[in-house]
């Protein structure tokens, strides 16, 4: 048998322990254990302190399912033509049954949700469809449905199976939603407004929006010339991404602003660059925050989805897509690496 090169068996187990951290979870980190007594060490310890953590997936609409970083293939899914990302859950609609399921793609455990006829409000009609949904923590499902430009926030309760929408809620035009802090904020794009919606729940159980405020008026019009995604931060503050499309050598530019909320005056703060430990992904149907080391990721990092166009259930048929791609966006060089998938 070969004898393992000297280089390696000497490492210090500092290093190690870094090198680990590179690898992302799962297979490659398992390889690493069997390398040696030193090397089965550094993971052991790596995984006492961190965790293992999620692995981060990259789900396209037409079925195909990648890990990062790396966009490898993760073999066989369950998600051709999803309409929405909750959490780890994709959203279908079942039309065999006239209704949604919440679909794990890894376990195929679903979750019934009641289609969209139930709501009363005299605009809906047969061609709208749910744009973005989010699920809280305590299994409150929001959700922003209606047309492109045209558009209402509802809330689903499982208990009554039911959909509201706010009576005094106006239609518009929504970039993107998120949870944060016990409330619901949402994006206008047509103006750049930040919206908080109280929620609560009627004697009946029904969920129901009980009042809309906005909070931060007018971060600009963003239209066709780029996209807007709001991400909770790992610290727990709400960031805005600000995704610009130059038409340029470099098709996209990057901001990251945090808000500011107080009482009166809250408004959108500049941010560079983001802390060395965390990553966001963002788009359309999901954004999130992670904790780069733990993923094997680099800080500093925005990874993207080229979304603008195609990639939500906007279209009449999601999963039929010529070509995707993403990218990851390094804010301290302001270059971007397209990621093939």
């Amino acid at each position: 048998m070969a004898a393992k090169p000297a280089a390696v068996l000497g490492l210090p187990i500092d290093v190690m322990y870094r090198v680990v951290g590179r690898l992302p979870v799962g297979v490659d980190r398992l390889h690493a254990a069997k390398v040696c007594r030193q090397w089965r060490a550094a993971v052991r310890r790596r995984r006492r302190r961190h965790g293992n953590g999620p692995v981060v997936y990259l789900a396209l609409v037409n079925g195909k399912v990648f890990s990062f970083p790396g966009a490898k293939p993760a073999g066989p899914s369950r998600c051709p033509g999803y309409l929405g990302v909750c959490n780890d859950q994709l959203l279908f609609e079942d039309r065999d049954y006239c209704c949604y399921r919440l679909v794990s793609p890894f376990t195929g455990r679903a979750t019934a949700l009641p289609n969209l006829s139930a709501i009363r409000d005299e605009q809906m009609s047969l061609d709208m469809s749910i744009h973005k949904m989010l699920v809280r923590p305590d299994g409150l499902i929001a959700a922003i449905v209606g047309r492109e430009h045209f558009a209402k926030v509802a809330l689903c309760s499982l208990e009554n199976f039911s959909w509201s929408v706010g009576a005094g809620d106006q239609w518009r035009w929504y970039e993107d939603m998120v949870y944060h802090d016990g409330k619901l904020y949402a994006l206008v794009a047509n103006g750049g407004d930040l919206l908080a919606f109280d929620l609560g729940y009627e004697d009946n159980g029904e969920a129901i929006i009980s009042g809309v405020k906005t909070v931060i008026t007018g971060s600009g019009y963003s239209g066709l010339r780029g996209m807007r995604y709001l991400v909770k931060s790992r610290s727990g503050e709400l960031l805005m991404v600000n995704k610009i499309m130059n038409g340029t050598e470099k098709p996209y530019a990057f901001e990251l602003y945090k808000a500011v909320l107080r009482s009166w005056g809250s408004k959108w703060e500049r941010v560079t660059p983001l802390d060395c430990d965390e990553v966001l992904f963002a788009g359309r149907l999901s954004s999130r925050a992670v904790h780069a080391d733990r993923e094997g990721l680099e800080g500093y990092q925005i990874f993207f989805l080229d979304d603008t166009v195609g990639m939500s259930s906007r279209t009449s048929a999601p999963w039929v897509q010529l070509s995707h791609h993403a990218g990851v966006y390094d804010m301290l060089t302001g270059n971007i690496t397209r990621v093939d998938v």
